[in-house]
């Protein structure tokens, strides 16, 4: 068996438990800590002590930090109940098996067997989501791969990584999305805050969450499977007690009212088309607002968001609005009306993992894609107030006193004359630039450079190295 197949076979995952059971000061602390000490720090060359100063003056930082950095961002968007050792488990093996079918080399019957009977625990649907989370990792920590592919130093160096600084981290992340949105229950739940709160109120101070949930009559009917939001309406008080009591089940198989659209939410469902209005609630929309955008964006009317610089979803490079964004404010919008005082990942018959799974794949997987992309369009016009996200710019006559606006336009209305020219025949007359980029549709490129941190970090410590490049003494 490979190295690292051992090096990951002695893995021990993280319970959610665990994640949480540690203070601030304690995680703090945690992900501070040095690596060990060299067995003779007089060996190291003054050269390299050097660079190393020199770097920490100029403010850079090491691969291995741009690592912890981009932790944060993998609840939010790429699995917000990603194991990392899982993952990187089974989609290296499934790397190592693709690898043998294409070299056409034999290989070792025990490596294969044990393979096998590793990839045969793990279905089908289940590899394609480790092998995607993989993927969008080592494309956002580069840094990884090397360790990944390394000897066994580097893939003990990968082990300590994924489970002492980034799993707990991750963690981290989704705890303090959470404990924010605590503190704005209040105003996101309510349909107009500014004229009228919820009913009773909720007091930000309060530490109880018993009077949460299916507690409270409003929050109630947020809760409600959509199925029986009409009757809750209907007949609060006995569709409450029906919630309370356990006659209507609250599972992950049914919608909450809460991200349907209309006031009071899944006013206007119809049973027989249960896609429509699907994932446009007032209150999901600011949960997502507040987590992506900043909180001062959430209760903003649609059309006039404005994404600051320093908001999660620039300097992560959000370009435009995906599944997984979506679900993840889905899973802590329903937490955070819900009685539960401590993250869990089951509140009672209802389990976060399969409601955040199935809320991806309903938009992923919809049988009606012209209705999925119609969704996450709407999305994207009412995060960045532009349909096709942060990807096209809007250049419009407003934009003439802007000269890096009219120096890329003028740079496409060459580049398509250019290309029509490619097109036309020799003795056919060259359509002016103008006209060209007038009557062709061409979707400008981003303008916009995202930071990939959060918060902002930043450049990597040397600019020219690598992934393949650094050396990972330099990053004790």
């Amino acid at each position: 068996m490979s190295a690292h197949r051992s090096s990951s076979a002695a893995t021990r995952l993280l319970t959610p438990s665990e994640l949480d059971s540690g203070s601030e000061s304690e995680l703090a602390s945690s992900l501070d800590a040095s690596s060990p000490p060299t067995q003779d720090p007089k060996a190291k060359s003054k050269a390299k002590h050097n660079n190393t100063v020199n770097n920490q003056r100029k403010g850079s930082i090491t691969a291995r930090e741009q690592c912890l950095h981009f932790a944060r961002w993998i609840p939010r968007a790429i699995d917000m109940f990603c194991s990392l050792t899982d993952t990187f488990r089974i989609a290296m093996l499934m790397e190592e098996e693709e690898a043998s079918k294409v070299s056409g080399h034999s290989e070792d019957e025990d490596v294969k067997a044990q393979r096998d009977q590793v990839l045969s625990y793990v279905g089908k649907d289940a590899q394609e989501r480790h092998m995607r989370n993989y993927s969008k990792i080592l494309l956002g920590a580069p840094y990884l791969r090397k360790l990944a592919h390394g000897n066994v130093k580097q893939q003990t160096e990968l082990h300590a990584i994924l489970t002492e600084k980034m799993q707990v981290i991750m963690g981290q992340a989704r705890s303090d999305d959470a404990s924010h949105l605590k503190n704005c229950v209040a105003q996101y739940a309510a349909p107009d805050p500014s004229d009228k709160g919820l009913e009773p109120p909720i007091y930000a101070d309060n530490k109880s969450r018993a009077l949460l949930g299916v507690n409270h009559p409003q929050l109630a009917a947020m809760l409600c499977p959509i199925k029986h939001a009409k009757a809750y309406h209907e007949d609060p008080k006995k569709v409450q007690a029906e919630l309370q009591n356990g006659v209507i089940r609250i599972h992950s198989a049914a919608w909450p009212a809460f991200i349907y659209e209309g006031t009071p939410p899944g006013k206007d469902f119809d049973p027989d088309n249960v896609q429509e209005g699907f994932s446009k609630g007032y209150y999901l929309k600011r949960v997502f607002r507040h987590i992506f955008t900043s909180p001062s964006s959430a209760l903003v009317p649609d059309g006039e968001i404005i994404p600051s610089r320093g908001c999660n979803a620039k300097l992560h490079g959000m370009e435009k609005v995906e599944p997984e964004h979506i679900a993840y404010a889905f899973v802590q919008s329903r937490f955070s009306i819900a009685t539960r005082d401590k993250w869990h990942e089951t509140d009672g018959c209802y389990k976060y993992n399969e409601a955040y799974t199935r809320f991806i794949k309903a938009i992923r997987e919809a049988p009606d894609q012209t209705w999925a992309e119609s969704l996450l369009q709407w999305w994207n016009q009412t995060v960045f107030g532009n349909k096709h996200g942060l990807i096209v710019i809007d250049l419009t006559e407003d934009d003439e006193d802007d000269d890096l606006v009219v120096m890329q336009r003028q740079h496409e209305m060459r580049m398509v004359a250019v290309h029509q020219k490619t097109r036309l025949p020799e003795n056919a007359a060259a359509t002016p630039a103008a006209a060209v980029a007038e009557d062709t549709a061409v979707p400008p490129t981003s303008m916009r450079q995202s930071k990939a941190a959060d918060p902002p970090i930043p450049p990597l410590a040397s600019p020219s190295a690598t992934p393949s490049s650094i050396d990972p003494e330099s990053l004790k």
